[in-house]
């Protein structure tokens, strides 16, 4: 499914809304003047952190470093939402998260994952339970996000 974002001129609206209605695949969820743009992506996104942080489940601030990295993959299938670290970080603030990584712990944990989820290795060579409790930090949020936008 693809969201998609339009200004429609007011003498063009009553046509564009009478060809989206003869298209059974396509729904408008919101019409007006300054639709509020924050995206289902960012208030999924958000949510699943905070569920990660109420669980504990970030144990450490180079954690968010495997969210971040899942994200930059492209696993949420939503397009890019930041680049750098720096740009993670802003995010997380934009979204309300309180308790962020610092952009050192980010970058320093970042260059130890080598491939691509979930097939990742780590060049600082954790023991095999430490491996699996990086990649759940993965799954733990890929599966919160995934269940916040179904129920949208």
């Amino acid at each position: 499914m693809k969201e998609v974002v339009l200004h429609i001129e007011d003498s063009a609206f009553e046509k564009f809304m009478g060809i989206i209605d003869i298209c059974p695949d396509v729904s408008v969820w919101s019409t007006g003047e300054g639709v509020d743009i924050k995206s289902i992506v960012d208030i999924c996104f958000a949510s699943a952190v905070k569920e990660m942080i109420d669980d504990n489940a970030l144990k450490t601030p180079s954690d968010y470093t495997y969210i971040m990295q899942v994200v930059l993959e492209d696993q949420l299938k939503c397009g890019t939402l930041f680049v750098t670290p720096d740009e993670f970080i802003g995010y997380l603030k934009i979204l309300g998260i309180e308790k962020l990584p610092s952009r050192s712990s980010l970058y320093r944990t970042s260059d130890t994952i080598l491939g691509s989820y979930p097939n990742w290795t780590f060049t600082d060579q954790p023991n095999h339970f430490e491996e699996l409790r990086r990649k759940n930090i993965a799954r733990q949020f890929l599966s919160a996000f995934n269940r916040y936008k179904r129920q949208q």
